[in-house]
């Protein structure tokens, strides 16, 4: 990454591809976020007008809105081959994307946003990145937008709760469900709520109508990213 981004966007490291025990990994392009149903599903709804299929039309997209795009691990090794979760990623300190630092003070007064995509959790990318960073992190702290709900369906599960106050929804989600979707829709999750309360320990229930957290996730990304370059 050498051109001057007004937007970084930093992941923490790729699944494997190709697995012995599991069916091969569905990619939609060699590119960072390269999961199927992941990242650019996203990216896609909120720019339309632009393509998400192959690399070269997402770099025009990135330099179209001046949005740089990097791991903050270069290589490591999982404790289980078929894991996709960063704490199961085992990290000696060559691992780490050190050239992130060099570029992030290089272009210091040019960088408005640095993305992270996923919570502060061991081994994630806003972890990582802080280790990279070291004590001149805190320069950064102000522009670091680490509130976007992650993009992979795995994390799905992390956007509820038990608290009643929020009929089992975390608060960004609970706020966005009362104040961006229709009557309809905050009645099905008060009702599935108590549906769920009441229910066994192992039955499922539908806590919200499809599409619901789609709708969320697109909502959040489309706040921070950008609408022009």
């Amino acid at each position: 990454m050498k051109a001057q981004c007004k937007y970084l966007v930093l992941g923490t490291f790729p699944p494997a591809q190709k697995l012995d025990n599991k069916k091969d990994r569905q990619f939609n392009v060699d590119y960072f976020y390269g999961n199927v149903a992941s990242f650019w599903k996203i990216i896609q709804e909120i720019y339309p007008k632009n393509k998400f299929t192959d690399i070269q039309s997402i770099r025009e997209w990135q330099e179209e809105y001046s949005i740089g795009i990097s791991d903050t691990i270069l290589s490591c090794k999982r404790k289980k081959p078929d894991s996709t979760k960063d704490s199961d990623l085992i990290l000696e300190l060559t691992d780490y994307n050190h050239e992130l630092k060099t570029y992030i003070l290089e272009n210091e007064k040019f960088l408005e946003k640095i993305i992270f995509t996923s919570g502060y959790n061991c081994n994630n990318a806003l972890y990582n990145f802080k280790i990279i960073m070291g004590a001149d992190f805190v320069k950064f702290a102000s522009k670091v937008v680490d509130n976007l709900p992650s993009p992979s369906g795995g994390s799905n599960t992390s956007f509820f709760n038990t608290n009643p106050e929020t009929f089992g929804l975390k608060d960004a989600f609970y706020k966005f469900v009362l104040n961006h979707t229709n009557d309809k829709t905050v009645s099905f999750v008060k009702k599935s709520f108590i549906t769920k309360s009441k229910s066994a320990k192992d039955e499922k229930v539908k806590r919200i109508p499809e599409g619901t957290l789609k709708a969320f996730k697109i909502y959040m990304y489309k706040q921070i990213l950008p609408k022009s370059k």
